[in-house]
């Protein structure tokens, strides 16, 4: 909270000396002695905060716009991403486990169609067709095609 080390570090001792101190004023039955620090933390790293407020303040024209990008995926794009997974995943269920296998080898692996072949044990042209009908299978589902 307080984005500063040893500010944390005082924060946290000023606690345990203050519960060090007053621990008859814990009550076992409103909390867990791990929640009352937890409060007692946050409190006084609150209170830290404020009273170094002044120094720490930025001024809003001398940044950036590059400065508040992230690397991160937006919201909508994360749920898009995540929604899209769960469909792809779906689609693959449906497949039969011969078509699975050698979709998975052939996208996710990166191996060449005679490496699957060799892989699994089939002529070159029944991989081809095996990952070429679970293709197919796949596009039928409705969620892929957005």
């Amino acid at each position: 909270m307080t984005k500063d080390r040893k500010a944390a570090e005082e924060v946290v001792q000023e606690v345990f000396l203050y519960a060090w101190l007053n621990s008859e004023s814990y009550n076992e039955e409103r909390s867990s002695v791990l929640t009352w620090l937890s409060m007692l933390c946050r409190s006084r790293a609150i209170d830290y905060l404020r009273a170094h407020a002044t120094q720490h303040r930025v001024e809003i024209n001398t940044l950036s716009a590059d400065e508040f990008e992230s690397a991160d995926l937006s919201p909508a794009h994360a749920c898009e991403a995540a929604r899209r997974s769960i469909a792809l995943k779906e689609a693959m269920i449906g497949l039969s486990p011969v078509q699975r296998e050698a979709i998975v080898l052939s996208y996710y692996a990166e191996l060449s169609h005679d490496e699957i072949a060799s892989q699994m044990d089939l002529p070159i042209g029944t991989v081809k067709t095996h990952i070429r009908r679970g293709k197919q299978g796949m596009s039928a589902n409705a969620a892929l095609k957005d």
